[in-house]
């Protein structure tokens, strides 16, 4: 008789959408993961061709040479601090902040509600 419970079904029906709630906000996780993954490798990258730019630095050059070098590294540190603020941002968005919660503390709420509303229903 609980398929004919209107209550019953109306919290059958909040479990699945809860669930599916559940499904994007995991998809979302996964591809944030994935972008700071990105912006980690290009980060590195920067780190690596600022690194071969300081070598090259070290060894004498005539001005030209050095001033084009200089120019190259700053824009490299540039694009490795670029990186690290992206990386930064993902993982605030992800694990959240002191004043924010984040996609993993919503997951944990929408994982509670579904088991409230799951221990709700068998009551009906």
């Amino acid at each position: 008789m609980k398929l004919f419970n209107q209550k019953y079904r109306l919290f059958t029906q909040k479990i699945k959408d809860v669930t599916n709630s559940i499904y994007e906000l995991e998809f979302k996780i996964h591809k944030s993961r994935q972008l700071r993954e990105e912006s980690r490798l290009l980060r590195d990258r920067s780190i690596e061709q600022a690194a071969q730019v300081k070598a090259r630095l070290a060894a004498p050059k005539d001005k030209e040479e050095q001033k084009s070098l200089e120019e190259e590294l700053t824009v490299h540190e540039g694009n490795k601090e670029k990186y690290e603020g992206q990386m930064k941002l993902v993982d605030e968005q992800v694990n959240g902040t002191e004043e924010a919660s984040g996609l993993i503390d919503t997951l944990r709420g929408l994982t509670e509600l579904r088991e409230m509303y799951r221990d709700y229903r068998s009551r009906i």
